[in-house]
């Protein structure tokens, strides 16, 4: 059996940091992507995707996620990385590099920008996905608006988690400092560790 690859990179510290407690269909693909797909069938995927932004950022588990992985960019080795990533790296990771950069005052527009930059990515990936889904399984063709709202970022999922932290925080700095204890000294800290 092949060693796990985190016991082979040495110097590396690996964090799990699960956001969601339940598997969401279609985003954290628990077990496989077909699998996932025919679940999904009747399904409001785009909905249901753009609700769990509103999860991640509200629910206890979350929440809890987003703490830690301030605190571990807070605490990072000087001269050091840290790279985050979920699945496809645009739902849990990218919210996790959108509370990253308003807590380093990068202004709201400019995290939404890089938030929705990831589309110059995911297209190709959710085409691939779909060939190869489609050439087992031909009717999955038809899946293809589904597809893109699992793997391509929407200005509405990014909207709907900022527009529920508003809701219940009033604004995004009451979010960092109340739901992840992280108020103006930390995020003073982590200008002064990152910002030149």
């Amino acid at each position: 059996k092949d060693p796990d690859p985190r016991e082979r990179m040495e110097g590396v510290v690996f964090y799990d940091f699960p956001v969601l407690s339940m598997e969401a269909v279609g985003v954290t693909h628990g077990g496989n992507v077909a699998a996932d797909l025919k679940e999904l069938a009747g399904v409001d995927v785009h909905a249901m995707v753009r609700e769990v932004y509103r999860k991640a950022l509200l629910a206890p588990e979350g929440q809890e996620a987003y703490r830690s992985f301030l605190r571990v960019l807070l605490e990072a080795e000087d001269g050091g990385a840290v790279l985050w990533h979920c699945t496809e790296g645009k739902d849990r990771a990218g919210l996790a590099a959108v509370i990253a950069e308003r807590a380093l005052g990068v202004a709201e527009a400019d995290a939404r920008a890089d938030y929705l930059a990831t589309n110059l990515f995911a297209r190709n990936r959710a085409e691939k996905v779909l060939d190869d889904l489609a050439e087992k399984f031909p009717p999955l063709r038809s899946l293809d608006g589904d597809i893109d709202s699992v793997f391509c970022a929407y200005p509405d999922y990014y909207d709907a988690g900022m527009e529920a932290v508003l809701k219940e925080y009033g604004t995004f700095d009451a979010y960092l400092n109340e739901a992840l204890d992280f108020g103006p000294e930390k995020q003073a800290a982590l200008r002064e560790k990152y910002l030149a």
